[in-house]
């Protein structure tokens, strides 16, 4: 999949869709192996996310292009994420980079009034908080006592040290008190990694990929034994 199939409509985004990064620098690097830690010893399973965040705003506009003078479409699309130092409201199109893998899912037993619910949660109580360090540090000391002891640990991350928030922890809140659905484990543990666990085992039924960069798709297909099947 192409990222053009996004920005000219032929893929068409909504509020609420989630969207999954393997990043390329050495800290999403470093989050994704201590977060993926208890999976890789029990199933030799390698983290594929290292961030998560939500689609806010999605709107299509059309016009002539400037040099051939056809009619086209032109996505402009933002999202709601924790990136330090706050979080912030961004433009998806700094994620076309060319070399980070996105993941983007949609809730298909969500109805759009649900979606903006979620959408509006999330902007109201995270928009403008500093970012959590304190939880980062937390989640990262339960994902080392899991991986020592054999079996999930999360007990200082659901301590929610300071109310503030981080990627995975916001998202899985706003689902938890607006929708009360979760990804299988406590929203104030949530990590990137238990969030594509969970969305990967449960497709069809409950979510649909509506959109995955080529290096994402490798590394799902390399964790799951079904077809992957793209929804446009």
């Amino acid at each position: 999949m192409k990222w053009r199939e996004i920005w000219d409509g032929t893929i068409k985004l909504k509020p609420n869709d989630k969207f999954f990064t393997y990043g390329t620098g050495d800290i999403s690097e470093a989050i994704r192996k201590i977060e993926g830690l208890l999976d890789m010893k029990k199933k030799g399973e390698k983290s594929i996310a290292n961030h998560v965040g939500v689609v806010s705003t999605v709107s299509y506009l059309k016009g002539l292009d400037y040099i051939t003078r056809e009619p086209r479409t032109v996505a402009y699309i933002n999202i709601l994420e924790a990136v330090f130092p706050v979080f912030k409201e961004n433009p998806l199109s700094k994620y076309d980079d060319g070399k980070t893998g996105i993941l983007i899912i949609r809730d298909i037993t969500n109805s759009d009034w649900q979606n903006d619910q979620v959408v509006s949660y999330i902007r109201r109580k995270f928009l403008g908080k500093l970012y959590n360090i304190p939880a980062i540090v937390c989640q990262f000391v339960d994902n080392i006592i899991s991986y020592l002891i054999g079996k999930d640990f999360d007990y200082f991350s659901k301590l929610n040290i300071l109310k503030l928030p981080i990627c995975s922890r916001a998202v899985a809140i706003a689902d938890k008190v607006v929708l009360d659905k979760g990804y299988g484990v406590h929203a104030n543990a949530a990590t990137p990694d238990d969030m594509t666990d969970y969305v990967l085992s449960h497709l069809g039924k409950k979510y649909i990929i509506v959109f995955a960069t080529d290096n994402m798709l490798k590394m799902i297909q390399e964790q799951i034994t079904d077809d992957i099947k793209v929804d446009v």
